[in-house]
């Protein structure tokens, strides 16, 4: 697999003309991106691949490197030659100086479901012992709701989040709140 660390993608896409790809979550593409990426999250690159294309080298990042090789393992095994692994992905990209679209402020779902998912175990835990023993029930249903979402691949909770007025984007990537920022 080829790889090159983030803070080589601005000179390299320079060199070699070519795509990016970014194959982190909707959520997280909606806060920020590099300008001009194509957006497939890890988890429909199989059913888009006839989205990229093959004629060009692709650049492919996540938040860090590691879904952004999956994908690239992935796309690999479907026949794609032209594949660059982006180490570090946008994180390291930003902070080596690259400039990023920012589209929105706040956090990602997934932290979202586990920061209010922790807080509801707490406090559970917290009422059942300062008031009354039975909201315990509380965390158990914390915790199986967790256990469903790790099995069936569906939370609830990250949907209800979903609608909460603070994650609701501004008519898609064309807000006029989006702008550029460097590390």
């Amino acid at each position: 697999m080829k790889s090159i660390h983030a803070s080589q993608l601005k000179e390299e896409l320079k060199k070699n003309k070519g795509i990016l790809l970014d194959v982190r979550n909707p959520d997280e593409h909606q806060l920020n991106h590099i300008e001009g990426a194509v957006h497939i999250p890890l988890d429909h690159v199989e059913n888009k691949s006839h989205e990229i294309p093959r004629n060009c080298m692709v650049y492919v990042y996540c938040r860090s490197g590691n879904r952004s090789r999956q994908a690239v393992e992935r796309l690999q095994a479907m026949g794609f030659e032209n594949l660059i692994n982006v180490e570090g992905g946008i994180s390291q990209y930003q902070k080596s100086g690259g400039e990023v679209l920012r589209l929105g402020r706040g956090l990602p779902l997934m932290q979202q479901v586990q920061i209010t998912a922790g807080t509801l175990i707490i406090l559970g835990l917290v009422l059942a012992w300062l008031v009354n023993p039975n909201f315990i029930a509380l965390t158990a249903f914390v915790g199986v709701g967790l256990i469903f979402a790790g099995v069936s691949g569906f939370c609830g909770m990250e949907k209800l989040l979903s609608r909460m007025p603070w994650n609701r984007t501004k008519n898609s990537f064309l807000s006029k709140k989006s702008h550029k920022v460097a590390a």
